[in-house]
């Protein structure tokens, strides 16, 4: 008797979801953790794929790994998902995903490369008001005044190149020869602290959550927040090939739709409920980041509830990235955007 019980909720069961399963579409996410993409993974551990019946696989790799590997079932780190830009646009063209996170950098790079490749939707950005990056210095270094910002050892983390522009035009914005200047550039997260404490770097373009963190530590001091250029040039983009628009579209709006509800969700809360909470569980899992972050005037990526791709920050950000003679020649970007899906769900 126990067995048939056992069946008959096991077959109840089974007719209950069997609509649903059969109807689930499974997204390959190529993903980078940080705060322009982590809504993503919000969006995944709140169930709002689920909702559009996706199946969302956040495919990346740790930080100094070369394994590529599903993230989607893990308390995410400091060092996880560390994946570049550039290397994951390489594994959309292996096919390996569908859908990539990257930032204006790797996908400008790619474009002027004649990559295959669309943005269909912005990630998160930098505001204006309130930018999420800035110049940080030793705390050795006493005297603001009295700094020569050319006598620094500058540091960069690793990136795509975006990094090292931004700190560029900084020190252009102080009239500092860049010929003259020492750059540390692609330094890994982990390493970070290590180089300012010994002294092989004395100062560093730095994103909100390392520089809040070694501020606290007392080893770094806030410089200057990111206002010398545009704030919204530092923004990610959520990319696919050509190929796969054209096969995959009505996918690619339940992703967005999901997207833009997590936006919403979040836009929704109030300022009490968007810092981060250690203890707090969701479905099992530490939420990953904190929304919203209020340190020294600078704060978290911001997320637009339509969030289109703007070609005015592609432009600035490609007339930058020539500039510094990072790419060759300037293109029409306008053929690597597609607004299309979002154009058409409002």
């Amino acid at each position: 008797m126990r067995f048939f019980f056992q069946f008959l909720i096991t077959f109840s069961f089974s007719i209950q979801i069997m609509p649903i399963e059969n109807n689930i579409d499974e997204v390959n996410l190529g993903y980078f953790h940080g705060g322009r993409t982590s809504i993503l993974y919000r969006a995944y551990l709140y169930k709002e794929f689920k909702k559009e019946n996706l199946n969302v696989v956040f495919i990346s790799k740790n930080l100094h790994s070369n394994t590529w590997h599903n993230f989607s079932h893990e308390n995410l780190s400091g060092i996880s998902a560390r994946a570049t830009g550039l290397e994951l646009v390489d594994l959309l063209l292996s096919k390996k995903v569908e859908l990539a996170t990257i930032g204006e950098t790797a996908f400008i790079k790619k474009c002027s490369d004649g990559v295959p490749i669309v943005a269909i939707a912005e990630l998160g950005f930098d505001h204006p008001k309130t930018s999420g990056h800035g110049i940080a210095l030793s705390k050795k270094i006493k005297d603001n005044k009295k700094i020569q910002l050319e006598n620094i050892v500058w540091g960069t983390r690793r990136s795509s190149g975006g990094d090292d522009i931004f700190l560029k035009e900084f020190l252009l914005s102080k009239n500092i020869n860049l010929e003259k200047v020492k750059i540390i550039s692609n330094i890994s997260d982990d390493q970070i602290e290590k180089k300012f404490v010994s002294g092989e770097i004395t100062g560093a373009y730095l994103h909100l959550r390392n520089l809040r963190s070694l501020e606290k530590k007392g080893i770094v001091k806030l410089y200057s927040k990111l206002n010398w250029v545009n704030p919204e040039l530092s923004h990610a983009l959520l990319v696919t090939t050509k190929e796969n628009l054209l096969k995959r579209q009505n996918v690619y709006m339940k992703f967005l739709n999901a997207y833009k509800r997590q936006i919403q969700s979040e836009n929704s809360l109030p300022v009490s409920k968007k810092i981060k909470d250690n203890k707090k569980i969701l479905y099992g899992k530490v939420d990953p980041f904190e929304i919203k972050a209020n340190y020294k005037g600078m704060d978290l990526p911001n997320y637009r509830e339509i969030p289109s791709v703007r070609i005015h920050l592609e432009k600035e950000s490609q007339e930058l990235l020539f500039k510094h003679k990072e790419i060759k020649t300037k293109i029409n970007l306008e053929r690597c955007i597609d607004n299309s899906l979002l154009q058409k769900n409002k």
